[in-house]
């Protein structure tokens, strides 16, 4: 089994699941799990248990500046088994929690208000991946598996943004103009950021 929670650079990493509701082109287990020196393949979730009880484990080894949800799916696809594991976070520590996530939660859980909850939480921070700035690119880059990803995602941004969750997007360096960016993180009214393009091996991209 993977690694539940790993410490890379400063940062405490939660790694609930490996599936994703993208199927990115650039995107690859094991380059990642090489990067961040970590297994990362999960081959059962844990439960909110297993993942606390792992946290103590960490944290009484590590004095994390931040402990963020991410790995190499997406977090909100076990959004029960991070509420509880973020709960437990705010009740019993003052570390700064963070969301990876491509944010298409709202095609995900339609009638739940996920943004509040995730406040409400202890979630002060959410990394959005955008990966482009056009339907156009995101889907061939992204390859979204749900209808209206694209659009999906600057809702999550919009929602995450009003409810003062800082909010930042990012971009992969192989796939977008940095202008382009630029513009269209300021027209949401948040800040960018891009992450290094990594080829798989043998890729053709």
């Amino acid at each position: 089994m993977g690694e539940i929670a790993y410490s890379y650079k400063e940062n405490l990493y939660i790694n609930l699941t490996n599936r994703c509701t993208n199927e990115c082109v650039f995107c690859d287990i094991d380059i990642l799990g090489n990067v961040v020196g970590s297994d990362l393949k999960i081959e059962k979730e844990p439960t909110s248990e297993e993942v606390i009880s792992k946290l103590e484990e960490k944290i009484k080894n590590n004095n994390p500046n931040e402990i963020v949800f991410c790995g190499v799916g997406d977090p909100l696809l076990r959004l029960k088994t991070l509420l509880e594991v973020t709960s437990h976070l705010k009740k019993n520590y003052l570390y700064p929690i963070r969301l990876d996530t491509n944010g298409h939660t709202y095609r995900l859980y339609p009638n739940k208000e996920v943004v509040a909850e995730l406040k409400m939480r202890g979630i002060g921070t959410a990394y959005v991946s955008m990966n482009a700035t056009t339907k156009e690119v995101y889907e061939s880059i992204c390859k979204p598996t749900l209808p209206d990803a694209f659009e999906e995602t600057i809702n999550f941004i919009k929602k995450c943004k009003a409810a003062d969750i800082k909010t930042k997007i990012s971009f992969v360096s192989r796939f977008v103009n940095v202008t382009e960016c630029e513009d269209f993180a300021k027209e949401l009214g948040v800040e960018y950021f891009i992450r290094n393009f990594i080829p798989r091996t043998n890729s053709v991209l």
